[in-house]
């Protein structure tokens, strides 16, 4: 199955507080600026497999060795669940924690070569989708107290859910998509039930909050007004009964 989504441009950011830093990150496919503490948000299915790149850029005027520390703060509990990381050439198992990588002054991990040297933060899904919260922080070798940090949700969606049902026979992906107007999606259902519709912006607050609507036995397809959103990352969310499935929609206007 493919991962259903990505990345926060989406957008998907939190812009807190910024200091000023002898490093500078970005995310790379898309590619944006990601602040202090960002928060990235990814939607993804059973069973299948998704890479954030995190490039790190050495600002200062002198060589400079930096760490990096990964924090699991949740792990979804589905067998095969894991998440492992790339870092300055090489790559490691779910359990190793921290690396580290050497720049010259002025220069992004990335320039350094192919081999994964910028972060390649990788996560499995186990056999049904689950809530996973992963932190990685930069620090600078020679003052630790100079960092920034880039935190993934996965399927925070689906955080506290206790059943899904098999009300959602079938969603499908957020049509055209990027968007700038009008939008739609596809919906199967195996029996009458009231749908919802609800949009959430890439740090998780809710925009739009639609009332329940009747739909019948089989497909059915639902349009999405977005020519009031900003540009950026967004997820839509599907509610039937004890059912709820997430898509990913970007605006681009």
């Amino acid at each position: 199955m493919k991962k259903i989504f990505t990345i926060c441009t989406l957008s998907l950011i939190s812009f807190l507080s910024f200091s000023q830093s002898s490093m500078k990150l970005n995310h790379k496919a898309p590619l944006f600026n990601l602040p202090n503490d960002s928060i990235l948000i990814v939607a993804v299915t059973a069973s299948t497999s998704t890479q954030d790149r995190i490039d790190i850029q050495n600002t200062s005027a002198v060589t400079k060795t930096f760490l990096l520390h990964k924090m699991v703060i949740a792990l979804n509990n589905a067998p095969l669940t894991d998440l492992t990381f790339c870092f300055g050439g090489a790559c490691f198992g779910a359990a190793t924690q921290t690396a580290q990588i050497t720049l010259p002054a002025g220069i992004k991990a990335s320039q350094l070569g192919t081999n994964y040297f910028d972060l390649y933060a990788d996560y499995q899904e186990g056999t049904w989708a689950g809530y996973s919260y992963v932190k990685y922080t930069f620090k600078d070798v020679a003052n630790m107290n100079d960092s920034m940090s880039v935190r993934i949700k996965y399927n925070p969606t689906l955080a506290g859910v206790k059943s899904i049902t098999n009300v959602l026979e079938f969603v499908s992906e957020v049509y055209p998509n990027p968007s700038n107007d009008n939008a739609s999606l596809s919906i199967s259902l195996k029996q009458e039930n009231d749908i919802k519709i609800q949009i959430y912006n890439c740090i998780g607050a809710m925009v739009y909050n639609g009332a329940s609507q009747k739909y019948s036995p089989g497909k059915n397809k639902v349009s999405i007004n977005c020519s009031d959103f900003n540009s950026g990352l967004y997820f839509v969310s599907v509610l039937a009964g004890d059912s709820k499935i997430s898509r990913r929609l970007i605006v681009n206007k």
